[in-house]
């Protein structure tokens, strides 16, 4: 008798800032349309209260409840201290395999790509993508 194997199944973990929310967004749409049986975890960490993309967010996880778990961070003093989020973010972690993109200003994505290493998560992992 031949055994199943369930397909891998894919949690996609993005962490941006206000300035690469804008790359971000389409692959968060892409992935949540075209894959259901992905999860989509997404920490957003903005300056200002009014994070952009803050509508189309919220209806994204009214839409997809399951799959798609949103952290909108306000972080007026641009500290870039989110390693408590981003363990929790990734101590939920159900699916097989893990992929995290970080996108932003170049500080912001080496504070959290330090944050990711030190939690543990092998360089190959991550995917940055550095913003001007």
């Amino acid at each position: 008798m031949k055994t199943i194997h369930p397909a891998k199944t894919v949690h996609y973990l993005y962490i941006t800032d206000e300035s690469g929310i804008g790359d971000v967004f389409p692959a968060i749409k892409q992935n949540l349309v075209g894959y259901p049986s992905t999860h989509v975890s997404l920490i957003y960490a903005s300056g200002t209260s009014a994070h952009v993309f803050a509508p189309e967010l919220h209806i994204l996880s009214r839409h997809f409840p399951t799959q798609f778990i949103p952290a909108l961070v306000y972080d007026p003093e641009n500290r870039f201290d989110h390693q408590a989020t981003i363990e929790t973010m990734l101590n939920a972690n159900t699916r097989d395999q893990l992929k995290i993109s970080v996108a932003g200003m170049p500080e912001f994505v080496s504070v959290v790509r330090d944050q990711l290493l030190f939690l543990g998560i092998k360089k190959e992992t991550i995917h940055l993508h550095f913003l001007r």
